[in-house]
């Protein structure tokens, strides 16, 4: 009668602390109940903490809730 090995199970991976998938225009745009347009404007304003991967605007969320949180965002829409 042949014996089978048992095979060694390993613990699940648990997720690293300091990686976080990047957030894109869109997700922020929902997060801040705005369209993406005004993401947009904001980041070429330096409103926003963002960065670049080729010719995609990235974004870390919990950069953006630490911002949104510790300086009030107004967003400022103008009246014609």
């Amino acid at each position: 009668m042949r014996k089978f090995r048992r095979m060694k199970t390993t613990p699940p991976r648990q997720k690293d602390a300091a990686f976080q998938p990047l957030a894109r225009v869109r997700d922020v745009a929902e997060y801040l109940n705005c369209p993406p347009s005004t993401v947009y404007d904001l980041c070429y304003r330096g409103e926003l903490p963002f960065f670049r991967v080729g010719k995609s605007y990235r974004f870390d969320l919990e950069q953006i809730r630490q911002h949104v949180t510790g300086s009030p965002l107004t967003l400022s829409i103008p009246t014609k």
